[in-house]
Parts: structure tokens; C-alpha cells; sequence
């Protein structure tokens, strides 16, 4: 008898203690990156980039991202404009709603020429992302996640 009376509290404090990572709240989930436009800044010395994620929204989220550019530009002949950037910014997916329930969080990064300056006219940028959500419950770690954009044709537009 006196066992059982042990075995209780025990398994209360266990099945507690199996709950608390249930508790970590909202987290944001990123699904998607699209660069959906660019245009020229400092007479071509830069673009600026923008790019929107969609993702789901978290009420009192704690997340950051790491954006990664890359742009290059046929200049011509040999000679090839290019450049990269990163941003870390905080992300909660609430700026834009969009008709599926998703939401889309828009950021803008200047991409810097290391070559040759942008022109106005075609172009191809690479993007990734990193996530990663602040909300566990310590001793927990953040949870980290990589999102990969790919590669895509944009047209830089003379501002």
C-alpha cells in the first residue's frame, strides 16, 4: 500500500513533466520564397531586391530569419555583374494575408555589385533562408530549419 501511495505522485510528476514541451507556443513555419522584384539603387551600383515569404503566422512568436542573395547580370562580352547579400531580421508572417490562410512577410535587401554595376534588363538570383524559432521551453534548444529558394529569372527595373 504504501508503494502505490509513492507510485502516484511519481507518475503525476511524470506525466507533467512529458507536457511541458507541448507548452512551447506558436512557431513560424515558413513554405515558400519568392523574389518578386528588383530595381536599381545608387545608379546601378546595387538593386534593391524584394522578396516575400509565405508562411504561417504566430501570435507572439519569437523567430528570426537569414535571408541569402545572390544576383548576377550578363553586362557584356565577358564581363558579369554580381553580387550578394544576407539579412537577419525577426519574421512573424503577419504583413500580408493571403486567400489560402497563409500570410506573407515581405523584406527588401540591397544587393551590392562586387564586379561591374547593374543595368536595367535581365537577371538571375539565387535565394535561401534560414529559420529559426526562439519559442522552446529551455533546456530545449531553438529549433533551426533551412529553406531553399532556388534559382530564378527577374527582370531589374531602372528605378
Amino acid at each position: 500500500m504504501n508503494k502505490q501511495i509513492r507510485f502516484i505522485p511519481a507518475l503525476a510528476l511524470a506525466i507533467a513533466m512529458l507536457s511541458i514541451p507541448t507548452l512551447a507556443t506558436a512557431e513560424v513555419d515558413i513554405d515558400s520564397i519568392d523574389v518578386v522584384a528588383a530595381s536599381l539603387v545608387f545608379e546601378g551600383v546595387g538593386a534593391n531586391v524584394i522578396v516575400d515569404f509565405t508562411c504561417s503566422p504566430a501570435d507572439g512568436a519569437d523567430a528570426q530569419v537569414g535571408l541569402n542573395l545572390t544576383l548576377t547580370q550578363r553586362s557584356g562580352g565577358d564581363w558579369v555583374a554580381f553580387g550578394q547579400n544576407s539579412l537577419t531580421t525577426k519574421i512573424n508572417c503577419t504583413d500580408i494575408n493571403t486567400d489560402d490562410g497563409r500570410h506573407t512577410q515581405r523584406l527588401e535587401v540591397v544587393v551590392t555589385s562586387q564586379l561591374r554595376t547593374f543595368r536595367g534588363g535581365s537577371a538571375v538570383v539565387q535565394s535561401s533562408a534560414s529559420l529559426v524559432n526562439f519559442n522552446t521551453i529551455p533546456p530545449n534548444p531553438p529549433i533551426s530549419e533551412f529553406i531553399p529558394g532556388g534559382t530564378k529569372e527577374i527582370q531589374i527595373n531602372k528605378k
